[in-house]
């Protein structure tokens, strides 16, 4: 029997962006190939920034090693209006009063790594802060690649979302929420 390396979970620094850029680019080409065509694949490549700067530089963006290597990346944000679609429809009415949210973002995995706990790793990581923070509850916007994992943890699907990009290639994304007090008690448990 193998002794799989232990999966290492740290905050990710300014200086890991190009390798990250590359993990990216190859976890959406190795993996997104299953839920998305070839071309809506290339139009995500040339047109999103999968790698934000700010949310690099927060703190609150994490990369797993696995013997050193860098095998994936995800964090979050307490913004409210990180993803567009979540955003109020009548930006100049009034906004509902809910419970603000954290946003998990841009989480990718090496194809490499695939099925070895990577993702589950860091989306416990950024719960985790996230709840520290003070937030009850976490969305993402999650890919259809993502879908899975995402129900697997606990995410809860409310809606389908089609978004367009800058080339007019229309994509699919599920918003997607958890309660984290409960995963909390769970891992407490």
């Amino acid at each position: 029997m193998s002794v799989s390396p232990p999966i290492v979970i740290r905050p990710a620094e300014p200086a890991d962006a190009p390798v990250l850029r590359l993990l990216h680019r190859a976890s959406l080409w190795g993996l997104g190939v299953f839920d998305y065509s070839l071309a809506e694949i290339e139009s995500i490549v040339r047109h999103v920034q999968t790698l934000d700067p700010e949310l690099l530089s927060s703190g609150r963006y994490y990369v797993a090693l696995v013997a050193g290597e860098i095998a994936g990346s995800g964090g979050w944000s307490d913004d409210p209006h990180v993803h567009p679609v979540m955003r109020p429809a009548n930006a100049n009415g009034p906004t509902p009063v809910a419970a603000p949210s954290a946003k998990m973002r841009a989480f990718f995995v090496s194809p490499k790594f695939t099925r070895h706990g990577i993702g589950r790793a860091i989306m416990a990581q950024a719960e985790a802060a996230a709840h520290a923070a003070g937030f009850g509850t976490a969305e993402v916007l999650a890919t259809l690649t993502g879908v899975r994992l995402c129900e697997r943890i606990g995410y809860e699907s409310l809606r389908r979302v089609r978004m367009p990009l800058a080339d007019g290639t229309q994509l699919d994304f599920v918003h997607m929420k958890k309660s984290l007090a409960a995963a909390s008690g769970k891992r407490a448990a």
